[in-house]
């Protein structure tokens, strides 16, 4: 084989043999009208390539006889297109002839849409086999899954079909909050089944992601406190939740003592800050924010108008 762009070598030792992969576009290698239909059709048309020797730095053979060990089948401009692709030897005995390959989901020129941005995508799993030839399964695990077992790949984030890969992501604005409705094992966070007392629990939602077709749609949840990224959820398994709790009378005057705090209308979201000088103040109420601040209920001494919610630390 040959090409102009082959990039990103890694190299594993296992079984007393040498395993050499790199990255490459299949357009780089050829330019016939078949490879130019494919890459229309496709749309980068990004492989692995394999090579294994008992030596270092000489005999090196093609692994699967072509040097292929994973090729791309969707186009670049899909949110799930992978590249880069970085193998490591699965841990445990059930590993031993087997390698997790990790990469990333890219979005060079915003092409899957803008305010995407590239991130690890789900870790794959291969078999190299005795005879230099080796096995994608049809197992996946969570993203940055670098040091894994056999057990930590599962099913779930591998699609039946071509069209079930179509992953699709929105921001949402205005930060908001859900509460788990259901302790049912359908939805997932770190990647294992939500069996234990996640019913009623509360999380902060950054993004949205819509797969199979548009028909299915996941929350990507937050400790609200910690601002961890914690995992996924299936809408369906949701409701919208308030970000604090009651509310406790206070009745005290307070003083606004610093202006690295703005006034929030709303602790659901996250809107546009207000500006407030700095001044006396009739603290009314406090809350308890899932982000383990209090925030203050203030309203104007002379007015009696409601001024807003800011963080109990700017005050004195």
């Amino acid at each position: 084989m040959s090409t102009e762009e082959i990039e990103r070598p890694n190299l594993v030792h296992m079984n007393g043999k040498y395993y050499l992969f790199t990255a490459s576009r299949l357009w780089r290698s050829s330019n016939t009208d078949a490879t130019k239909r494919a890459n229309q059709k496709v749309g980068d048309s990004v492989m692995m390539l394999g090579y294994v020797s008992k030596h270092l730095t000489y005999g090196y053979r093609p692994l699967n006889h072509s040097g292929i060990v994973l090729a791309a089948s969707l186009p670049s401009n899909w949110r799930t297109a992978t590249y880069s692709y970085y193998a490591l030897p699965v841990q445990g005995k059930s590993g031993s002839n087997k390698l997790l390959v990790t990469s990333y989901m890219s979005n060079r020129f915003q092409t899957a849409g803008p305010g995407m941005s590239a991130s690890p995508a789900p870790t794959m799993l291969i078999q190299l086999n005795n005879n230099d030839t080796t096995k994608v399964y049809q197992l996946a695990a969570n993203q940055n899954v670098w040091h894994g077992t056999a057990n930590d790949f599962s099913r779930r984030l591998i699609s039946a079909t071509r069209s079930g890969a179509y992953f699709t992501r929105n921001s949402v604005s205005t930060y908001r909050f859900i509460t788990v409705t259901s302790n049912q094992v359908t939805h997932y966070l770190l990647g294992k089944k939500l069996v234990k007392r996640v019913k009623g629990r509360k999380y902060l939602v950054k993004a949205t992601y819509t797969t199979n077709a548009g028909t299915t749609t996941y929350l990507s949840l937050y400790n609200a406190k910690t601002g961890k990224h914690v995992g996924y959820i299936n809408l369906i398994n949701s409701c919208a939740a308030s970000a604090f709790g009651k509310a406790h009378r206070y009745g005290r005057k307070v003083t606004i003592r610093s202006n690295r705090y703005a006034i929030y209308r709303n602790l659901n979201v996250t809107p546009k800050p207000l500006k407030v000088g700095r001044g006396r103040y009739f603290a009314k109420y406090y809350y308890k924010h899932l982000n383990g601040g209090i925030y203050y209920s203030l309203y104007n001494l002379k007015t009696k108008a409601w001024v807003g919610y800011i963080n109990r630390k700017a005050t004195k």
